[in-house]
């Protein structure tokens, strides 16, 4: 029997490129567990079963190859019928595998004549995983482990996401979560270069106009009205790599690099006018008024209503008069 399209997509990995590894959160409390990265008491693990639903009083097994499914059913149509034919040829090849039984997937009896149906009890009931804190490897090209694999994708098991991603956005985190290793280096790699590509940026730039590392700091960081122009360039240079880290405001170390080749993008005088709007509104040289309009105080002028909306006008040249004033205090203001 050829493989199918899905079940060779499965076992283009090795036997160590998917495995259940213990979930954690640096400074998350789990008893002490997390200052050691476990997350059971040394000893100890996890079995569990493959969870099972009832629906309309029939017991159906979490396995992901339910053409009945919930999720499936909620499909349109076309998606449906591609999902059903990619579920009963990934089935039929296993149940070859497992059981040497071999079924025609136009079979209208298919599902009664297979044995991984998802109500079959005999057989589901003793689907299970064990892991403690040591990495589990899961073999796709052994039939038991690729069933595991595709169950803990479609959240077959209570206390495993099928991903890390996915297990961060749980408010209630599970104690394993699968990881594809080599998918994880692909992404981790992409990641590396995009990272390397702004720090380069950067370094460009303190070589070759290092005063706009100024301007960037103003427009990026949290701590921007804290800069003045006297300080060192070092200073700057030191907070934006920190930003590009994904180590200060921004969080996400996918995020923090493209947001700084974003900001490195934009033209000078969008930046420069960007400051000193920002630095205006802090030191109250521009106040938003009952009608939530952006006014410079000393001309009475209205900007806008937000802080892009103000350096659109400010770019205008009949409103020079508004950023000649601005300019005066707010470049005062930052050579102290």
């Amino acid at each position: 029997m050829t493989e199918n399209v899905n079940v060779i997509k499965y076992r283009e990995y090795g036997g160590t490129d998917i495995v259940l590894k213990p979930y954690f959160l640096e400074g998350r409390e789990n008893m002490g567990l997390e200052q050691y990265k476990q997350v059971f008491f040394d000893g100890t693990g996890l079995i569990q079963q493959l969870k099972a639903i009832e629906i309309n009083g029939v017991v159906r097994y979490i396995t992901g190859l339910d053409e009945f499914a919930p999720t499936v059913k909620m499909l349109q149509d076309k998606e449906r019928e591609a999902r059903i034919k990619q579920i009963r040829e990934t089935v039929a090849q296993l149940e070859l595998e497992i059981f040497m039984n071999k079924v025609d997937v136009k079979d209208k009896d298919f599902w009664a004549k297979v044995n991984l149906a998802p109500t079959n009890e005999k057989f589901w009931s003793k689907v299970m995983l064990a892991a403690s804190n040591q990495e589990v490897y899961l073999d796709p090209n052994e039939p038991m482990d690729l069933l595991k694999i595709i169950a803990i994708e479609n959240w077959g098991f209570d206390e495993v996401a099928p991903s890390r991603e996915q297990a961060d956005l749980l408010s209630s985190p599970p104690k394993l979560y699968l990881e594809k290793r080599t998918d994880t280096r692909h992404v981790e790699g992409q990641l590396k270069e995009l990272r390397d590509k702004a720090i380069y940026e950067l370094y460009k730039i303190r070589m070759e106009t290092p005063q706009d590392l100024f301007l960037l700091a103003k427009n990026i960081l949290p701590i921007a009205n804290s800069y003045k122009t006297r300080d060192k360039i070092e200073i700057f240079y030191g907070d934006l790599s920190s930003f590009i880290e994904g180590t200060s405001v921004e969080k996400d170390k996918k995020k923090a690099p493209q947001k700084f080749l974003d900001w490195k993008s934009k033209t000078k005088e969008y930046l420069t006018i960007r400051a000193l709007v920002l630095e205006s509104i802090f030191l109250k040289h521009l106040v938003t008024k009952a009608d939530n309009k952006i006014y410079n105080k000393a001309t009475g002028s209205m900007l806008g209503g937000n802080i892009e909306e103000c350096v659109e006008h400010l770019k205008q040249v009949q409103n020079e008069r508004d950023l000649l004033d601005i300019q005066e205090v707010i470049e005062k203001h930052w050579a102290r």
